[in-house]
């Protein structure tokens, strides 16, 4: 089955009629989340600036405790689901993963790792879904910490098509198991990270992960084509290139945790997955532009604005949540909330994001599904988190504080 060409038929599928239902907030309730929402600032910076003695856990508690709040104050999330995002098991994950990545590579700026991080919190709902410890697990650090730089260097225009090209060859040599002499020291620390997971998942026993991650390395290479060719794609072309992009990375996402798949289990991965990457495209569409990043809400917005794609999105994220059956999850009715809630959220921050590329009465209209103001969110010039980048690191690297468990594989 090739769930790419499924996938598209989904989304054609998907009618591109206004989202209903949704929860509104009037302008009274907006003020006092507001409100709450600078509080909450308030208090992250007052803990910031606490020295750091004995007392970690006491900062952690009440670093947690504020977050907790501010998803269930200001953004609206049910009690149920933050037991859920701030969980032990998700809290200990994000701890360990921060802390290993810097003793890994130093030199990582803290918006790579975070970006890194960002994996490393869909492969521990994975693990939740798929009834599996969730933890941090050496394959789930190396395969998250791949993509800073694997990724990004892809992506990057600075970097020619001759240089992606040769890096992609040696790439998939390493990933097929060959041995390959390094080129300069990110191909070193890409190779080790490998490594990590072979240490994990041995080739004969599990050929399933590796199969994988060359299904994600192709898809990654073919999305060169969005930077090396911009305007000889069409729409369909270039979304397809971003669905299998996004789908084969969840795929392999789910052969990391597991080592094997069921035929369900990975159907319902690569549409995760898929669904995942058109919600980051949407709302990185500007900034893929000036980039000369043609993903395909990029493509479409040269022409017109993209009102009908933000709709459309919306609905294929109902449409997806009919597929939960194929995973058998325990927790179905808590990942199909939290997936809803955080879809309509990250909506929210496209609009805010890319005002300029949707018309001004889908704007206003979409304002009221906001739990705050749009003006308000565009004054703070941060995301919804609300977090200034150095606050926001300060923080997670004072606060969330462990044991070590992958310290040999500092760089």
């Amino acid at each position: 089955m090739d769930y790419a060409l499924s996938f598209m038929h989904m989304w054609n599928e998907s009618n591109d009629d206004f989202p209903s239902g949704l929860k509104t907030f009037n302008l009274k309730e907006k003020k006092v989340r507001e409100k709450r929402f600078e509080s909450f600032l308030r208090k992250l910076d007052a803990l910031a600036k606490t020295p750091v003695i004995s007392g970690k856990m006491n900062s952690k508690e009440k670093f947690l405790s504020y977050l907790s709040c501010f998803f269930r104050d200001t953004l609206d999330y049910p009690s149920n689901l933050i037991q859920v995002i701030f969980s032990d098991e998700m809290v200990s994950s994000t701890s360990a993963f921060i802390r290993e990545a810097k003793r890994f590579d130093p030199e990582l700026g803290f918006k790579d790792i975070f970006q890194a991080c960002r994996n490393v919190w869909i492969m521990n709902g994975l693990q939740y879904l798929m009834n599996k410890p969730v933890c941090l697990t050496p394959s789930v650090f190396a395969y998250s910490m791949l993509y800073p730089y694997t990724d990004n260097y892809l992506d990057d225009p600075c970097v020619s098509a001759a240089a992606k090209w040769n890096f992609s060859s040696r790439f998939e040599k390493r990933l097929r198991g060959e041995w390959v002499e390094a080129f300069n020291e990110r191909e070193d620390t890409i190779f080790r990270l490998v490594g990590l997971i072979e240490s994990s998942w041995e080739r004969e026993l599990y050929p399933g992960v590796y199969k994988s991650l060359l299904d994600i390395h192709d898809a990654q290479t073919q999305s060169t084509c969005l930077l090396s060719n911009p305007g000889l794609l069409g729409f369909e072309d270039s979304l397809m290139i971003c669905i299998r992009k996004g789908g084969t990375s969840v795929v392999a996402d789910g052969y990391l945790i597991s080592g094997s798949l069921t035929s369900g289990e990975e159907e319902f991965l690569f549409y995760y997955g898929a669904f995942l990457q058109l919600l980051d495209d949407l709302q990185d569409t500007s900034e893929d532009l000036s980039d000369s990043l043609l993903t395909g809400f990029a493509n479409a917005a040269l022409s017109e604005k993209i009102d009908s794609y933000l709709n459309k999105t919306y609905h294929l994220g109902k449409k997806l949540t009919e597929h939960l059956s194929l995973l058998q999850a325990s927790w179905e009715e808590e990942f199909k909330a939290l997936l809803e809630k955080s879809t309509d959220l990250f909506l929210v921050e496209t609009l805010v994001s890319n005002s300029s590329l949707f018309s001004l009465e889908f704007s206003e209209k979409f304002e009221a599904f906001s739990p705050l103001g749009f003006s308000f969110i565009q004054q703070k010039q941060h995301t919804l988190s609300g977090l200034p980048d150095q606050l926001f690191e300060q923080l997670f690297s004072q606060v969330l504080t462990g044991e070590n468990e992958f310290s040999e594989y500092r760089k």
